[in-house]
């Protein structure tokens, strides 16, 4: 099973946006997302991987070593080394930089491509740690125009075949991310996280893996 995964967006600066000027929206609407997640908010995740539901609960009160906790698999019972091995594979779950990455979103960058009657749609161009992977890579941004406006969702897609390093191919990549206010006033956070990567490695490697997330009993534990 694969590391917790959240995706955080963060609005990298600009001078221009060459468009309409949707500039203070979009401010707006990225302000609206706590970024301070892992310290504020306790959650359930459930993760649907190879076939296989894993629902774990995150509280930062808790000690730590201590916050992530395992609740079910396939709705039954989790077993010690099931227990042992989700949080292996929380890779540091009291570090937030184990578990989150952030994909920034210029703003130059950032394409109007289509406008309804309660949403915004653009294209832009992603950036994260990982430049050389993503510059193979188009992304849509999606902010409902609400009278408090937010980020609804983002969509990464591959063109085509690609090698972001030697000796592996990536023939398709996809994520969406998803995000809605907590309620109706509320700070917005991720609501859903879907993956999906399939290649080869080595000429002999092949890796097919989707995974769905899903995060919810959101409880704010901030001060």
């Amino acid at each position: 099973m694969a590391k917790t995964l959240l995706i955080v967006l963060m609005l990298a600066g600009g001078s221009a946006f060459a468009q309409d000027d949707y500039s203070v929206l979009i401010d707006r609407a990225f302000e609206a997302i706590d970024q301070d997640l892992q310290t504020n908010w306790a959650y359930t995740e459930s993760r649907l991987e190879e076939g296989t539901l894993w629902v774990g609960r995150y509280d930062p009160r808790l000690a730590e070593g201590s916050r992530w906790q395992l609740l079910s698999v396939d709705g039954r019972e989790p077993t010690a080394d099931e227990i042992e091995k989700y949080l292996d594979d929380q890779d540091g779950p009291d570090d937030s930089d184990g578990n989150e990455r952030t994909t920034e979103v210029n703003r130059d960058s950032l394409t109007l491509r289509e406008e309804g009657d309660d949403y915004l749609l653009f294209d832009f161009e992603p950036a994260d740690d990982d430049d050389e992977f993503m510059e193979h890579v188009d992304a849509t941004l999606r902010i409902v125009t609400a009278s408090e406006p937010y980020v609804a969702s983002m969509d990464l897609s591959s063109r085509k075949a690609f090698k972001p390093a030697t000796g592996v191919k990536i023939h398709e990549f996809a994520t969406n991310v998803t995000f809605a206010p907590v309620d109706e006033d509320g700070p917005v956070l991720p609501r859903s996280v879907n993956v999906k990567v399939r290649g080869r490695a080595y000429l002999v490697i092949s890796f097919d893996e989707t995974t769905s997330i899903e995060y919810s009993d959101y409880e704010y534990v901030g001060e």
